[in-house]
């Protein structure tokens, strides 16, 4: 593992390719991923992020830190796939990012932005089983509430809860 802050990272922990042999528990593949916001019509402004290549391993916490406009929401959204880059790939569990449907990276990916309007009075448990809503069928309405989805709640609760304050359930 290496801890790279150089000129084309975000500054955050990433375990470098070598030779392109893989490690079997890789959550994400990102090689040469560069991305820009457009300034207007026809002008690009400077690149956000530039021949990013790293992995990111399942099953492990990552921090990922920089200043202001480095580009850590940026990555974030191309690994939702909210935003595609501009150069470079992205692989998720082995396969391009970009085969994938939105709803099919919506229901490997959840994405929570640093900040959202909350327009309605929802619940924390409201709030967590929207993120659900890719995994059910038709629209026979939003069927967010159903009882596996309340079990999920519930122990992701009991596991935050026991985590925090050391409470057994």
């Amino acid at each position: 593992m290496v801890v790279d802050d150089s000129a084309n990272t975000v500054g955050y922990e990433v375990t470098h390719m070598i030779n392109d042999q893989f490690p079997s528990n890789v959550a994400y593949s990102l090689k040469d991923v560069a991305f820009s916001y457009s300034k207007g019509k026809r002008a690009e402004s400077e690149a956000v992020l530039k021949e990013l290549s790293c992995l990111i391993l399942s099953g492990r916490v990552l921090g990922i830190l920089g200043p202001n406009g480095s580009g850590k929401s940026t990555l974030l959204k191309l690994l939702a796939r909210v935003y595609q880059p501009q150069k470079g790939t992205i692989e998720i569990l082995g396969e391009s990012l970009s085969s994938f449907s939105q709803l099919d990276v919506a229901k490997r990916v959840a994405l929570v932005p640093q900040e959202t309007l909350q327009v309605f009075p929802f619940t924390i448990a409201e709030m967590v089983l929207m993120g659900r809503s890719p995994h059910h069928q038709g629209w026979g309405g939003w069927h967010w509430e159903d009882s596996q989805d309340w079990g999920w709640c519930r122990m992701l609760w009991m596991s935050l809860m026991s985590r925090i304050w050391g409470i057994a359930w």
